[in-house]
């Protein structure tokens, strides 16, 4: 538990670093952007390739989980990267991911028993913002729980969280520039 608390810090931290001197705030975002897509088909492929019973499956997951914390922080970062001072850019690197952490809360969800139905809201009860998208387009469809499918919900859920995390940054971010460009005119 303590590797999914400390890892998305660190890997948007690393992403940070890696990418801080590009001079395109462009190219910055397609790189995150690419690696995150990259990423994310290398994992699901690995992941439907394996045992589900394997342990792999799970730190997979669990890589995948921080990976959708920790891009979304830094696109964040250097779409906004103008809005604060340079010297506390690599501070929001690492605490941005802390923005999930309602999302993880919400991400943590009761098991499900194989050959069981999908509950009506189930992805409205993980994905608060955009899980009723989802459930209306499995409502038909009659999904029960298997490995098939407890794959594909897992990388539904696993790209929800990535968007959610997004929106709710760049929202945070909006608010402290809104913030900031206040206090600069009482300021002056």
């Amino acid at each position: 538990m303590f590797i999914l608390i400390i890892l998305p810090f660190l890997l948007s931290l690393s992403l940070y670093v890696l990418l801080m001197n590009l001079n395109s705030k462009f190219k910055k975002i397609i790189l995150v952007s690419t690696f995150y897509a990259v990423t994310f088909i290398i994992i699901a492929y690995s992941m439907n390739h394996l045992q589900f019973e394997n342990y792999f499956v799970i730190l997979l997951g669990l890589l995948l989980l921080s990976l959708s914390i920790a891009c979304p922080s830094v696109i964040t970062i250097f779409y906004f990267e103008k809005t604060f001072q340079k010297k506390y850019e690599m501070i929001e690197a690492l605490f941005f991911p802390l923005a999930a952490i309602p999302y993880l809360a919400f991400f943590i969800r009761p098991e499900l028993i194989e050959g069981q139905p999908l509950p009506p809201d189930f992805f409205q009860s993980m994905l608060p913002l955009f899980g009723w998208i989802f459930d209306l387009a499995f409502k038909d469809a009659n999904l029960s729980i298997n490995y098939d499918t407890s794959i594909i919900v897992g990388l539904i859920s696993y790209l929800g969280i990535f968007f959610e995390i997004l929106i709710s940054l760049f929202i945070l971010c909006i608010i402290m520039r809104k913030i900031k460009e206040t206090a600069d005119d009482v300021g002056s």
